[in-house]
């Protein structure tokens, strides 16, 4: 997918400049082709945000 080359083709540029770290932002649990292209290139999250709903 273009997502996993724009993020294969950034790899070697960043470790070029030592950048060891990105923020992605917000990427839901259910968005798991975001999810499986990040797993794949090694991405770790560091933080997880819950939305609970309810109705009153």
């Amino acid at each position: 997918t273009l997502a996993l080359l724009l993020i294969e083709a950034l790899k070697a540029p960043f470790a070029k400049r030592n950048i060891d770290a990105v923020e992605m932002s917000w990427i839901l649990e259910t968005n798991t082709g975001m999810r499986t292209i990040l797993e794949r290139v090694g991405a770790k999250a560091y933080k997880r945000y819950r939305l609970y709903e309810k109705h009153i």
